[in-house]
């Protein structure tokens, strides 16, 4: 249904409930399983263009700008309704389905952590975990606690759009703990309420809102099916980690949980003490293609000091975060990497579950199979990356 809104200028009619051609997506490989869940609601480029907004430097936003420098032409919207729990059950539900008496961990990742559908003391990964009845996790694999008691194997990662990466690194620390069981990532992001809304009169020179897709992914599997050969974390130069800063409700991130210290835009504690946040998510765009286009110089470093043979890569799969960053860090790679290096924007950047969203489609295209090297690539708020090297299983 159209929904009709103000704008200073002129009243725009948006199809922001009418839906992609799929909402839901499955791979498999191996022993490896990804399930995708998105909402209905979408945002076009033609919903943007028809704002009549402006670049930085006064351009129009058309549909052929926004594609150009995003490479997205829609992106999944959330309804009033969906949560970071409620989209995170949606994602993870068949995967619990079929395999959850062979789980003894669970990592849920989300940019931005809220309190709606937890139960009382738990966090996200151990309200799916009560939910979905999972009663063979083990203890916590990093000795963190919860509420001051010893915890399950339940952790959360905020680490926006690395989390993906840092999630495999997490598991990859215990693979031997883990044995021939199998754990569980689900990723559930709910960017929208965060970003500047145009159509209320609110300004965000980056357009960010033209970017960001919300939705939720699940991928399980045991160590042999994806192991972790090396890691590396990358810190960016300090003097910008602000050129990224988001709303993050801080009070809301329990144990056990692991995080970077990601800017967050101002706020004010209200009289009931709930946080209330005076500005909305923000990006210095130039700042973060300025370092993050060197990511290609450092993938080449770390596939190197792994003595990894180039022309064994299969695939290098960055966080899809935007096609002019994603472009300049490929153009920085050697040659026989570049064709190797995987862009697909076409429906969003959906920051922490992007790795598992672009390995997922790989799989359905037969693009990667088993035995293969696979090279993750999260970066964004920090200014902070997590490169890992992983094969995908045995032939």
């Amino acid at each position: 249904m159209p929904v009709t809104r103000e704008h200073p200028s002129i009243t725009v009619e948006t199809t922001i409930s009418e839906p992609l051609p799929k909402k839901e997506f499955y791979a498999s490989l191996g022993g490896i399983h990804i399930h995708e869940w998105y909402p209905e609601g979408t945002r076009t480029n033609r919903d943007i263009a028809l704002l009549l907004l402006q670049t930085r430097t006064g351009q129009p936003l058309d549909e052929d700008r926004i594609l150009k420098t995003t490479g997205v032409r829609n992106r999944h919207i959330a309804g009033p309704h969906d949560t970071v729990q409620s989209m995170a059950r949606h994602a993870f539900a068949p995967i619990a389905d079929e395999f959850g008496n062979e789980i003894v961990g669970i990592a849920a990742l989300t940019s931005h952590p809220d309190d709606k559908g937890l139960y009382p003391g738990q966090n996200h990964a151990a309200s799916l975990a009560t939910y979905f009845s999972l009663h063979n996790l083990l203890p916590n694999l990093d000795n963190r606690t919860a509420n001051d008691q010893p915890a399950k194997e339940t952790t959360d990662i905020h680490i926006a759009c690395s989390s993906g990466a840092e999630a495999v690194a997490h598991f990859g620390r215990h693979q031997k703990s883990i044995g021939k069981s199998r754990i569980a990532i689900v990723g559930a992001e709910l960017y929208t309420p965060t970003l500047a809304d145009p159509t209320k009169g609110e300004v965000d020179p980056s357009h960010s809102y033209a970017i960001f897709g919300d939705g939720a992914g699940a991928i399980s599997y045991r160590p042999q099916d994806l192991t972790v050969l090396g890691s590396l974390p990358v810190s960016f130069d300090p003097n910008k980690a602000n050129a990224l800063r988001m709303q993050i409700r801080r009070d809301l991130i329990r144990e056990p949980a692991l995080w970077l210290p990601i800017p967050v835009t101002n706020y004010t504690i209200g009289p009931d003490g709930a946080i209330m946040f005076t500005e909305k998510f923000s990006m210095d765009g130039n700042a973060v293609y300025e370092e993050m286009v060197d990511l290609g110089h450092v993938i080449d470093w770390f596939i190197d000091s792994l003595k990894i043979d180039p022309k064994d890569i299969a695939a290098i799969i960055p966080h899809q975060a935007s096609s002019s960053v994603l472009e300049g860090a490929r153009r920085r790679l050697r040659e026989e990497l570049r064709e190797k290096f995987y862009i697909n924007l076409e429906d969003g950047n959906y920051s922490s579950i992007s790795l598992f969203k672009a390995l997922g489609e790989l799989i359905r295209d037969g693009r990667v199979k088993l035995g293969d090297i696979v090279i993750l690539a999260g970066f964004g708020a920090g200014l902070f990356a997590s490169l890992q090297a992983i094969k995908l299983g045995e032939k």
